[in-house]
């Protein structure tokens, strides 16, 4: 859009440089005028196309400001979680969780403004089958890998709830694109995994078609929960590793809405310092812990 609005701009400013000079180079009265109506009428859409594109853009960017609020609100919140796992013992695993879908639900508030549609977000935790034997390969490990959704915002799990669908499903990770492309860094160690409509992107794959079961969304972000631990010397040979606990997903029922200028950046800050979050998490006490709610430490570890 920006190449195209240099464009136009350097056409208005040909056009006013030629309208003058034609006047001189025209004898009949009748071409002048006809010369004189196209060249206002180009002018005239070409400056009105200018103005619209300018609002559009700053009132896209207003949006952006205006969801900062939110986003202080996730990391305000976040920071109180951290605090809360490194410094109390024996916690009831209901109130961290909660905590997390606060952060959760001023993550889908900031986004669903700047978008103006609702925008579902949902952190999920990598799960390894404890039953995986220790003689496996890489390839045969691969499908013992999981990801369960520890929660979502809060819109979307009361919604979840009233149709019954429970949260605490495994999907594999080798079954799910998006997933699969971050946690086995198949295309390098990339920041995010995105698409404007998933039922046109070829070859693209998700656990719930194979269940059978509908996906309400087509736009998705996904922002891998990691720390990218590649070293020179494997950078040297082609190879990446991270440290990963799960992914951060945000996802519309809309179309192409997401701005791979700007989103990427805004959601990878949340999920950087959720990192931290879960690091903290990880080592934490609770009380009547279910394991299945916390992210199992074997396997984490993703070296491609």
């Amino acid at each position: 859009m920006v190449k195209i609005e240099r464009i136009l701009q350097t056409v208005a400013s040909l056009l006013a440089i030629i309208f003058p000079l034609s006047i001189f180079f025209t004898s009949s009265p009748q071409t002048t005028s006809i010369v004189c109506v196209i060249t206002l009428g180009l002018l005239l859409i070409i400056f009105t196309f200018l103005f619209l594109f300018t609002e559009f853009r700053y009132s896209m960017k207003a949006r952006y400001a205006e969801a900062l609020s939110y986003i202080h609100m996730a990391q305000h919140i976040m920071r109180d979680i951290s605090y809360t796992l490194l410094y109390y013992d024996n916690l009831p695993m209901k109130v961290i969780k909660g905590m997390f879908t606060e952060v959760l639900t001023n993550i889908s508030n900031a986004f669903s403004l700047i978008k103006g549609v609702d925008c579902r977000v949902s952190l999920k935790l990598i799960k390894v089958d404890p039953n995986i034997r220790e003689d496996l390969d890489d390839k045969e490990r691969v499908r013992y890998y999981y990801v369960r959704t520890f929660t979502r915002d809060i819109k979307s799990k009361i919604k979840c709830q009233q149709l019954d669908q429970h949260s605490d499903v495994n999907h594999t990770i080798a079954g799910n694109t998006d997933f699969r492309e971050l946690f086995f860094m198949e295309k390098g160690a990339e920041r995010y995994w995105i698409c404007g409509n998933i039922f046109k992107k070829q070859g693209y794959q998700n656990t719930r078609f194979e269940e059978g079961k509908t996906v309400e969304y087509h736009s998705v972000i996904v922002f891998p929960i990691r720390k990218d631990t590649t070293s020179e010397t494997n950078k040297e040979h082609m190879t990446c590793s991270q440290d990963i606990h799960g992914f951060l997903c945000i996802d519309s029922k809309s179309r192409n809405i997401f701005n791979r200028r700007y989103d990427p950046e805004l959601g990878g800050a949340i999920a950087d310092a959720l990192y931290s979050v879960l690091c903290a998490f990880d080592m934490a006490d609770f009380e009547e812990i279910d394991r299945s709610e916390k992210q199992l430490p074997t396997g984490k570890e993703s070296d491609v």
